[in-house]
């Protein structure tokens, strides 16, 4: 390949980074899908080194769609649980020196339930930060700069990516 070409795995990086980056929260399953294909990549690049160029692509392709249909699968759960477990964890701690059972129990549940809630309202948000962040690495980490000048980009890039996704959460006034 001459200097001035570039190449399919490049291309299909950067594609796929410059979703995520502007498009991330919107596409979040294709950014499970991708960064399992990318992990998977990079797991058969690094530990199948004697298997040719397009097995490796095929088991990471595999390794993708494998995320994308567990993240279908137990998102919604996942997120209830999480939220239901660290706010009932919160107020355990937090209520232990001064309730008993059963009344801390009830306190417990009421809370875990607040965190279910908190969690569904604060995910979206942070997809956006996880998304543009980890399209902004994509992109700038594979800039020929120093070490310094591709954090840079890299802050730069998802600074840019979370502003344009969180403008397409806010819903549009009507004129």
């Amino acid at each position: 390949m001459s200097s001035g070409q570039i190449s399919f795995e490049t291309l299909l990086v950067g594609v796929f980074a410059m979703l995520l980056l502007f498009f991330g929260r919107k596409l979040f399953v294709v950014f499970l899908g991708g960064l399992g294909f990318l992990f998977g990549y990079t797991v058969a690049r690094d530990l199948f080194t004697g298997m040719d160029h397009n097995t490796q692509l095929i088991i990471s392709l595999l390794i993708g769609l494998f995320g994308v249909v567990l993240a279908i699968q137990v998102q919604k759960i996942a997120i209830a649980i999480c939220g239901f477990l660290a706010g009932g964890m919160l107020a355990y701690y937090a209520c232990e020196p001064f309730l008993t059972s059963p009344v801390i129990w009830v306190v417990v549940v009421v809370t875990g339930l607040a965190g279910t809630m908190a969690m569904a309202l604060v995910f979206q948000s942070a997809l956006v930060v996880a998304t543009a962040a980890a399209g902004g690495m994509l992109i700038a980490f594979r800039v020929p700069l120093p070490a310094l000048g591709q954090i840079a980009v890299a802050v730069a890039l998802t600074i840019l990516g979370m502003t344009i996704q969180f403008k397409m959460l806010k819903p549009r006034s009507k004129s």
